[in-house]
């Protein structure tokens, strides 16, 4: 990095002459900068009260147009002679060449004041006398050998942000050459749709047919009634030739399609999609809203609540106050870390965590993330593995670090969230506070101003890693998923089109996809409600997301609640339905008054509504599907129910990480009343498929899986393991070439789910490869390697056969087993029992004989918890042969046909042992 020069050393180098120039040139440029907000300021009141003016001329003539064209639509409602809908028709097209002319003399005039304000002269004026001195000063100074320090450039710059847009007068966005980026004209009335920030909520409509067509939400719906009206006049669409003709003569684009966007969306898209690398998207997103909050936690209210808290019980921090967090901390550690160096992350999800994650993107630092609940040994593998230097902590976990440090030599630094303990042995590490390094740097923001070096030096370094995701391997030691910094800029940065975007953040910010949905918020403008998971019910009920992503786990847990509920609820029908009319009298009461003077005419129909109704006794009839239609009510009223558990405003829902039922993904639909989407993607490779739809940035194929009977000519459908391609896809595991080479091949990724692909082309996972179990463990998804517990449970000689299966949804395993005849034997005798075979698996003391086995196992291998069966399943009438398709011709278990066969029996299990589990808690 350049050296800084000090200004009081600089003035000290030059001569007399050029101490004296010096500080006139700083003197002229304050008084042009001050005088430039001066003129800004009183012209941004001044186009503010044009436009205003404007608007109000403009919203009257289109009022004129909108009364045309609603007497258009009475003419053609009473199917009046041609003539005269001609003859309104032009009437129509002639008013809205008088709009057009009128708003585009407005708009040229406002241009004319916007490139020129009052006092711009002189402000010109100030700024040629600036630079002429500045250009002597610079001069003078090569003459006397002195650099000229940034305090005197920057007096040069009334923009510093020059290669960027900036907010011009009246709130415009503009590039270095003053041209409005987001400007668009209504193709109607000339109306400028877009003004950069100031019109950021506005409406336009783009035509699908043509392009660079807009239209202004007034113009698009008077337009939208004229061709509503000439379809009510003839609902096949035969109208006149010369009707249309006429209108088409007026404007050729009058019948195209058009989209409805927001100018929030071209916005985005033009300021931040097009950033080419992940510090500058960092930035730019964060003073472009910097006024708008992002994230809120819960307020400490100590049991009261004021009237603030009681409207909002969320405290809400701004994009801008982060973002002063992030430079700030950014600033702190990059004094003890240089570039490149690779920071873990061990806390339970807060501001902090985020702000540590942004500030290491900055600074081009590697973020290791690491779950808080993850056993020591785990994390100090990944931390040898990483060669970590540093880890942000809380304070609760300084001493678990210090002790881990003692089998970690690359382990340097611990940055604490919350107070600094006083520890006396820290093993030589050196302990920083969080908190005093976000206040430490002020001068870091300006330096990287002055010293361009640096900016370039991390544009070249977006295929450098931006962060290591571990996940468990299959023998137990994790993995480390390298993501890459330009991977997660086109993976993060989509636009996507809610207004407003909201989310609720609630699982550990250490996996892939809960700190993947924050980001993707955050380039949206989003904001971010923390929870945690015992609260997420209530606090999602006061945030009101408008996006929520949930594990499989949660929407099945959520759809059991769901059935049980509807399912008490038919038991007391009764009550229900008393509820219901009570909810639907009071929903009748609140309804506002309308169309009063209506009401209080006097009907013309009286005659015919005295007249005896024809169909009395069909009314008075019982209704056969009365029950059915009480059902459906109280369906109806319980799902709202369930709505409102998650605020209610929801615009989309989504299952992540793998796949969940049918029944689930239908409950999502009909609650939330919106779409439901089922994401299928692992860390290596987000986004494969959404509700089976492979995702068109994935190639995808299917490899024959011969050993367990999968292969592409499969009838009806092929099968096989998953094998994808994506541009966005991890390039391998941190310092594991073994695991590498055999998941990632000639640019593919093995992911080890077994798919099929339908007649529709829609991708179903139906297995898992190699026997690999996943389950969802301590917020993470965890891999075990059936095969070798197997091997270990058979050794014991109790097992005739043994299949280990589990869920991805749950923490747990299940065994499918046959005891052996030795076993069965050997229990008999202990108990002295006479009983048939069949009779033993209703006995309790049998089955817990090989719960107590599976513990004893567990405890002489140091099993996991999550490795010993939870629940088991025992055969004793069916052997598992080649005759019952079982087991292959050499003697290997068939584990699809065995799982197939007893998956009822499976998921009756499951069950069972979460109630137990809960029971317990």
């Amino acid at each position: 990095m350049e050296k800084k020069v000090d200004y009081m050393d600089f003035l000290q180098k030059l001569s007399e002459k050029g101490q004296k120039l010096a500080l006139e040139v700083k003197e002229k440029g304050k008084e042009t900068r001050e005088f430039f907000s001066k003129m800004s300021l009183n012209g941004k009141k001044i186009i503010e009260e044009k436009i205003k003016e404007s608007n109000e001329l403009r919203e009257q003539e289109l009022k004129k147009l909108d009364k045309i064209a609603e007497e258009f639509e009475e003419i053609c409602g009473k199917k009046e002679t041609e003539e005269k809908e001609i003859e309104k028709l032009k009437e129509f097209i002639k008013k809205t060449e008088e709009i057009k002319n009128k708003t585009k003399e407005i708009r040229e005039n406002l241009e004319n004041f916007r490139s020129h304000p009052p006092s711009y002269d002189e402000f010109q004026n100030l700024v040629a006398q600036f630079n002429e001195m500045y250009t002597r000063l610079e001069e003078l100074g090569k003459e006397e050998n002195v650099s000229i320090p940034w305090q005197i450039k920057f007096c040069a710059e009334m923009n510093p942000d020059d290669k960027g847009a900036s907010v011009s007068l009246g709130g415009r966005i503009t590039d270095d050459k003053g041209r409005n980026l987001f400007g668009t004209d209504c193709y109607v009335c000339s109306y400028e749709i877009q003004d950069g920030i100031v019109g950021a909520e506005d409406k336009r409509f783009h035509s699908v047919d043509s392009e660079k067509i807009d239209l202004c939400e007034k113009c698009f719906g008077t337009r939208k009634k004229i061709i509503l009206s000439l379809k009510k006049l003839d609902p096949k669409n035969s109208v006149s030739k010369t009707m249309i003709q006429n209108l088409k003569d007026h404007d050729q684009y009058f019948f195209d399609r058009f989209s409805e966007e927001k100018n929030i969306d071209v916005f985005m898209k033009e300021k931040i999609n097009d950033a080419k690398e992940l510090t500058s998207s960092i930035e730019k997103t964060f003073e472009i809203f910097k006024e708008r909050p992002f994230f809120g936690v819960r307020k400490e209210t100590g049991g009261e609540e004021d009237i603030v808290s009681a409207m909002d019980p969320f405290a809400w921090t701004t994009y801008g106050e982060i973002y002063q967090r992030v430079v700030g901390f950014a600033g702190g550690i990059s004094d003890i870390l240089p570039q490149g160096s690779f920071i873990g992350i061990c806390s339970k999800n807060n501001f902090e965590w985020l702000i540590a994650d942004f500030a290491c993107a900055i600074n081009n630092y590697a973020v290791v993330c690491l779950h808080d609940t993850w056993p020591l040994d785990e994390i100090e593998f990944i931390i040898n593995n990483s060669s970590l230097v540093g880890v942000v902590i809380t304070d609760n976990l300084v001493d678990s670090f210090i002790k881990c440090s003692f089998n970690c030599p690359t382990l340097h630094y611990l940055f604490v969230i919350g107070k600094l303990p006083e520890i006396k042995d820290t093993n030589n590490l050196e302990l920083f506070s969080f908190h005093e390094l976000e206040k430490k740097e002020i001068d870091k923001e300006i330096d990287k101003e002055i010293d361009k070096e640096i900016d370039k030096e991390i544009k070249k370094k977006e295929d450098q890693i931006f962060s290591l995701i571990y996940t468990s391997g299959t023998t137990g030691e994790p993995k480390g998923i390298i993501v890459t910094r330009s991977n997660w800029l086109k993976s993060n940065s989509r636009i996507i089109n809610i207004a407003p975007y909201s989310v609720v953040a609630y699982s550990p910010l250490a996996h892939g996809m809960q700190r993947g949905i924050i980001w993707q918020a955050f380039y949206n403008g989003g904001k971010v409600g923390f929870s945690e998971e015992d609260d997420l019910i209530e606090n999602s009920g006061i945030l009101k997301p408008s996006l929520f992503v949930g594990w499989p786990n949660f929407w099945t847990a959520l759809y059991n609640d769901y059935q049980k509920r509807l399912s008490d609820a038919y038991e007391n029908m009764e009550e229900e339905l008393k509820e219901i009319e009570e909810m639907e009298k009071m929903e009748e009461m609140e309804k506002p008054k309308e169309n009063l003077e209506e009401m209080e005419k006097p009907k013309e129909n009286l005659e015919e509504m005295e007249k005896p109704k024809e169909n009395l006794e069909e009314m008075e009839k019982p209704k056969e599907n009365l029950e059915n239609s009480n059902e459906s009510k109280i369906k109806k009223k319980i799902l709202r129910e369930f709505k409102q558990k998650l605020g209610g405003k929801l615009t989309w829902v989504a299952s992540g990480g793998s796949m969940i039922s049918p029944e689930v993904l239908d409950f999502m639909k009909d609650c939330f009343e919106c779409p439901a989407l089922n994401v299928y993607g692992i860390t290596e490779v987000p986004g494969i498929s959404t509700n089976g739809i492979i995702s068109k940035e994935c190639k995808l194929k299917l490899e024959d899986v011969p050993e367990m009977g999968y292969s592409n000519n499969d009838k009806p459908n092929p099968r096989g393991e998953i094998v994808v391609q994506t541009e966005t896809m991890s390039p391998g595991y941190f310092n594991n070439e073994e695991k590498t080479k055999q998941c990632f091949k000639n640019g593919w990724f093995y992911t080890g789910d077994i798919g099929e692909i339908d007649s529709d082309g829609k991708l179903h996972i139906i297995d898992r490869k190699a026997n690999l179990i996943e389950l969802y463990v301590s917020g993470r998804s965890v891999w075990i390697s059936s095969g070798s517990i197997e091997s270990l449970y058979y050794e014991t000689g109790a097992f005739s056969r043994l299949c280990l299966f589990g869920d991805r949804m749950e923490s747990f395993i299940i065994a499918i087993f046959i005891p052996s005849d030795q076993f069965i034997q050997s229990f008999k005798q202990k108990f002295n029992l006479d009983s048939s075979n069949h009779d033993l698996v209703k006995n309790p003391e049998f089955l817990k004989s090989f719960f107590e086995l599976f513990d004893q196992i567990a405890l002489k291998h140091s099993l996991k918890d999550y490795e010993v069966p939870k629940g088991i399943i025992i055969e004793i009438d069916e052997p598992w042969n080649l005759e019952s398709g079982l087991v292959t011709p050499n003697g290997k278990v068939r584990r699809n046909r065995i799982f197939a066969k007893y998956q009822t029996r499976f998921e009756a299990e499951c069950l069972a042992v979460n109630e137990r589990e809960s029971k317990l808690k």
